[in-house]
């Protein structure tokens, strides 16, 4: 390696460290996890809406459609909102045998992201209620990895100031 290749690559680990010391990365923000989940319901042929607070696993019916949340998550107070709700829904008409109507992830922030696709029937998150535990926390394995890897930088920095030690 030519000292020009030495003195740039030395330049750049320089650059990155300082990148990285000014600007840490910041902290993934953590969700809880929360018991009863709060919808609102519409039927879009006779106008009628109805609010419910159904407890995670359990099921509640609107018309011919039933709903069940599995899971309801919402940032801490302190985070910008975002709520989220895995629901199951299907629909029974009468002899009829059960059908899945929708499966996946609402958003109250953003309802039409993820929303239920029925001719009738509307459903949307509107939040989280009742706390139950931190499902979202910092990965301590990842966070050791960075300070390995700062450690590696130092080692790097460390050998471009004084190229003579590095090479005995």
């Amino acid at each position: 390696m030519t000292d020009v290749s030495k003195l740039k690559y030395g330049a750049c680990c320089l650059a990155l460290y300082v990148v990285t010391a000014l600007f840490p990365v910041p902290a993934q923000a953590g969700l809880i996890e929360y018991d009863t989940v709060e919808l609102t319901s519409l039927n879009k042929i006779t106008a009628r809406t109805q609010t419910f607070e159904v407890k995670v696993g359990e099921t509640v019916s609107f018309g011919t459609i039933s709903i069940k949340p599995r899971t309801c998550q919402k940032s801490e107070p302190i985070d910008r909102p975002k709520t989220a709700a895995f629901l199951e829904i299907w629909e029974k008409k009468f002899e009829e045998s059960r059908k899945w109507v929708f499966s996946g992830w609402m958003f109250a922030s953003s309802p039409a992201l993820s929303s239920l696709d029925h001719p009738v029937y509307d459903v949307w998150v509107k939040d989280c209620l009742g706390n139950t535990v931190d499902v979202a926390s910092e990965d301590d394995t990842e966070f050791d990895s960075l300070l390995d890897r700062q450690s590696d930088d130092d080692e790097t920095i460390k050998d471009f100031m004084n190229p003579e030690q590095s090479d005995q």
